[in-house]
């Protein structure tokens, strides 16, 4: 009856020691006789002292990043743009060479705007609508300030002055609503 109610107690006594975590393992001693000799050298596994794990050779081992290519993080940008999956190599993709496609890399693309804004209210033009009023007097004020090429002009054939004003006019109207719009 005494060995029953030490046995009973051990057992409680255990049950409220804390459990370990779900990352620890526990390793078991083997102390049958049958079980060791199942675990004897000649088998193909050895196992060390400490813990019964596989004890790992002596031999140095190679990093695993040695004897491979260098990857990128993400794909290269012609095959994101040609919906392939790339192979990331450094410094150009495999997938684009086999193919005979010039690889645009890795990093974000410079992409040129064609027109004079990329957003607002200029988006898309050429050039800025540029008002009559404003070519007028720009043409006025050339024509007062620049007499004698007007007169040079005149003597050479060089009739055509609604262009050369509309030109300057465009250019700095163009540059002036630029200023306005980058305020």
């Amino acid at each position: 009856m005494m060995a029953t109610m030490e046995s009973v107690r051990r057992d409680i006594k255990l049950l409220r020691q804390p459990s370990p975590g779900p990352g620890h393992r526990r390793y078991v001693r083997i102390y049958s006789k049958k079980a060791r000799s199942m675990l004897s050298p000649s088998s193909s596994t050895s196992y060390s002292r400490k813990g019964n794990r596989p004890s790992r050779p002596n031999t140095p081992s190679k990093s695993p990043r040695q004897g491979f290519p260098e990857l990128s993080d993400v794909p290269c940008y012609t095959c994101r743009r040609r919906h392939v999956k790339c192979d990331r190599i450094l410094p150009h993709c495999a997938k684009c060479a086999k193919k005979g496609v010039a690889c645009l890399g890795y990093k974000k693309p410079l992409r040129w705007a064609d027109g004079v804004a990329v957003r607002g209210k200029l988006k898309g033009k050429a050039q800025p609508v540029v008002d009559s009023v404003a070519i007028d007097l720009t043409r006025k004020a050339v024509e007062e300030t620049f007499p004698s090429i007007w007169e040079d002009a005149a003597h050479l054939g060089l009739h055509t002055t609604d262009n050369c004003c509309s030109n300057v006019v465009g250019s700095t109207s163009s540059f002036l609503e630029l200023v306005d719009y980058c305020k």
